[in-house]
């Protein structure tokens, strides 16, 4: 309830959870997701260190309680992999962003989130994404354009290849280049990502 009470006097909020948690799995990590995606606020995935000599610090293996790691503790290198391995947990932020922008695009244009299909078409209407575009790996453009436009060309390519993409630009005499790459997070991850949020309300903070 605090979350609506939050959206209806127009404060956009932020809520948390820890990634990586000793005994945590796939499953559990994306009902978290779902469950988030679905409130008015965004998600923050923050990843999981070991605290020296708290409890849970006693718990885990020895690989991790290792001296001279400690700085590794807090970094983006998930120095605690042991349920989920690094790619999985690098995954899984990648996800959460994904939901966030969006959450972004709805709330900047106004964009009633029934499911992630209808979503998609009204993103492809709101900014003229032709089928071209989305099957290309490269565009060639006279000029840069919209970050919002990457992103919403990004979000089609995943639901049709299933597959997560980053995007390289390159200027070239009087063109902009944007290169398509695909990244590491495995297709059946994504698709279980995408089967995850394709029929979900994803609500928006304030607008």
């Amino acid at each position: 309830m605090i979350l609506n009470f939050f959206k209806e006097i127009g404060i956009s909020c932020c809520t948390h959870f820890i990634l990586g948690l000793p005994s945590q799995d796939k499953r559990e990590v994306f009902s978290t997701l779902k469950f988030l995606a679905s409130k008015p606020s965004f998600v923050g995935a923050s990843v999981f260190y070991p605290v020296y000599n708290s409890k849970i610090f006693s718990k885990i293996s020895l690989k991790y309680q290792r001296k001279g790691k400690f700085k590794f503790y807090r970094s983006s290198s998930f120095f605690y992999d042991k349920e989920l391995s690094r790619d999985e947990l690098a995954s899984f932020l990648y996800f959460s962003r994904i939901i966030n922008f969006i959450k972004s695009l709805c709330m900047r244009y106004n964009i009633k989130y029934q499911n992630f299909r209808d979503f998609l078409d009204e993103v492809k209407y709101i900014f003229r994404i032709r089928p071209p575009q989305i099957k290309l790996n490269l565009l060639i453009v006279d000029s840069s354009l919209e970050k919002d436009l990457i992103g919403a060309i990004i979000l089609c390519k995943i639901f049709e290849y299933k597959k997560i993409y980053w995007v390289e630009k390159l200027k070239k005499e009087n063109s902009v280049y944007y290169k398509f790459n695909e990244d590491f997070p495995s297709p059946s991850l994504t698709s279980e990502f995408i089967r995850t949020i394709d029929n979900l309300n994803i609500e928006a903070p304030s607008f």
